[in-house]
């Protein structure tokens, strides 16, 4: 009412009878019942609206053959025909990264997250004013209308992806992994919702170096793994990342991935497959006496030590 002027009417039965007034014709929808004002031993539903003459036509009761129709006439109909971008154009060159290729995890993570949104419709990403550190800015550039920009407010970017998520939407919050700490009460009553949500946490632990401690998560896991039944998941090179990524969305409940600052070596083929949970053997010999088991940026430490 506030864009649409008032502009009154009668209310006639399909048996031509006049009952009513309306306010305004295009206030109400064919099959419409609330909102008519008026009474009869059956409720009435909007049947027909006459726009030239102002007359909103009622049928009295839901089963009447008023509201029923086995035809449709379509009248002064503009098409618009929209190009379909080619997989070309939307294709985007993840998972190929070659073995020893030097490649961040964020950066492998962004182009992931990218091809998602491309794929999943229900994929939003939440992001605290670091799009270009964590590459969430990969996501924006291919679906700018499903990205989500928060600035530095982590608490409130974690409940409104919350909110999202409960119709039916996957949202991914995304920003330093330190600054999710800020919003741990959120987390945790995101996990007493049931939620289904994913998080990133980007610059993680000591080797990010230039950025200085504030920047440096270290408590992170630790706080994921009070949630129950939480996933964390801490690639190690570009290719698991890009795996992990895809696997972490198509999983349900609370989901954390951690990513690195630093560029890292390839350390997988881009054919290997990952799944949550499990491990994989990168060198061994039949004269070893030690496992070194690791995660992400250590275990490329852990081959040198090998």
């Amino acid at each position: 009412k506030k864009r649409i002027k008032e502009k009154p009417g009668k209310i006639v039965t399909t048996e031509g009878k006049v009952i009513g007034t309306h306010p305004g014709i295009f206030y109400f929808t064919i099959g419409q019942r609330h909102g008519l004002e008026i009474s009869g031993k059956k409720p009435y539903y909007v049947a027909t609206k006459d726009v030239k003459n102002n007359v909103l036509i009622v049928a009295e009761g839901e089963n009447n053959p008023a509201l029923y129709k086995k035809k449709v006439e379509l009248k002064d109909v503009n098409l618009r025909t929209v190009k379909e971008e080619s997989e070309e154009e939307e294709s985007l060159d993840f998972n190929d990264y070659k073995m020893g290729e030097e490649v961040a995890t964020r950066e492998a993570f962004g182009e992931a997250l990218a091809m998602q949104g491309l794929k999943n419709p229900k994929l939003y990403v939440f992001d605290g004013d670091v799009s270009n550190s964590t590459y969430t800015d990969k996501f924006k550039e291919k679906v700018p209308e499903r990205f989500v920009e928060c600035f530095i407010a982590e608490q409130n970017m974690v409940s409104s992806a919350l909110g999202l998520s409960t119709f039916e939407r996957i949202p991914l919050v995304s920003t330093f992994g330190a600054f999710l700490t800020r919003a741990f009460d959120q987390i945790r009553m995101a996990k007493i919702s049931n939620a289904n949500m994913k998080f990133n946490g980007s610059h993680v632990g000591v080797s990010i170096g230039e950025d200085g401690p504030s920047q440096m998560a270290l408590e992170d896991i630790a706080m994921f793994a009070t949630i129950p039944d939480s996933i964390i998941l801490q690639p190690s090179d570009a290719n698991s990342c890009v795996g992990l990524t895809f696997a972490l969305l198509e999983s349900k409940g609370i989901g954390y991935i951690r990513t690195i600052r630093p560029k890292t070596k390839v350390l997988y083929e881009n054919s290997s497959d990952f799944k949550i949970g499990g491990s994989k053997v990168i060198k061994s010999s039949n004269e070893d006496l030690l496992v070194i088991v690791a995660t992400g940026i250590c275990v490329h430490e852990a081959i040198k030590a090998a």
